[in-house]
């Protein structure tokens, strides 16, 4: 699938806002993130074989 021919950015953004945002497991991990980051600091998950 590819964005803007089946479906528009507007679309995964509606997505994301209806359907991950509101996971309660989604919640759960960003609580947790929450808990240990300090002001200011940003996450950057990188994955093997994405380099």
């Amino acid at each position: 699938m590819k964005i803007g021919i089946d479906f528009s950015e507007r679309d995964l953004t509606d997505f994301s806002r209806r359907r991950l945002l509101t996971s309660p497991h989604f919640q759960r991990r960003l609580a947790a993130a929450d808990a240990v980051r300090t002001e200011g600091e940003v996450l950057v998950n990188v994955r093997r074989g994405d380099y």
